[in-house]
C-alpha cells in the first residue's frame, strides 16, 4: 500500500487532464488517511475544485467528521504532496449504500482480472518501475472490481 501512496503525488500531475483519474487519486488519498473506520462511515460523491464532498451514515458521523475535518485535509495534502483540497462538506445521505468493505481473497481469485480504461494504462506506462507499474494496475482493477460489485 505505501508503494502506491508513493505514486499518487505523480499521477495528481498528468490528472488535471483527466477529471475523472484526478477524483480516484484524490479518492484513494481519503481512503488511505481516514482509514476503514471512518471509509466504511463516509463516502467521497464529488470533488469540486478544491472541495472534497463526503455523504455520511447519520449526524454523528456528520458530527464526527466535522471535527475530523482538518486533520483529514492535512492528511489528504500530505499523501498527495500538494494543498488538493481546501474544505471538506460532509451531509447526511440515506440514500448511499455505506458497506463495510474488506478485501475478500474468494471474490478476488473467483474475478477474472480486468483491462484498466485506457487513461489509466497510459497514466501506468509512465511509472518506470515494473513492480510498482503492476501494483498500480493491480490497485486500479481491484477498484474498478469494487465499484462495479458495491456501486461507489
Amino acid at each position: 500500500m505505501r508503494k502506491l501512496l508513493d505514486i499518487l503525488p505523480m499521477l495528481l500531475e498528468i490528472a488535471p487532464k483527466e477529471p475523472e483519474l484526478y477524483k480516484a487519486v484524490v479518492k484513494s488519498a481519503w481512503k488511505a488517511s481516514a482509514g476503514p473506520q471512518v471509509t466504511a462511515n463516509a463516502v467521497v460523491t464529488a470533488l469540486d475544485d478544491k472541495i472534497l464532498k463526503i455523504a455520511v451514515r447519520d449526524e454523528n458521523w456528520k458530527k464526527e467528521l466535522g471535527s475530523l475535518s482538518p486533520q483529514l485535509i492535512r492528511k489528504i495534502n500530505s499523501v498527495l504532496g500538494t494543498r488538493a483540497i481546501e474544505r471538506i462538506e460532509h451531509y447526511v445521505d440515506s440514500s448511499v449504500r455505506f458497506v463495510r468493505y474488506a478485501f475478500d481473497r474468494n471474490d478476488r481469485e473467483a474475478s477474472e482480472p480486468e483491462n484498466p480504461p485506457e487513461h489509466l494504462q497510459k497514466a501506468a506506462e509512465l511509472i518506470k518501475d515494473g513492480e510498482l507499474r503492476d501494483v498500480f494496475l493491480n490497485a486500479a482493477a481491484e477498484s474498478l472490481r469494487y465499484k462495479a460489485k458495491y456501486g461507489r
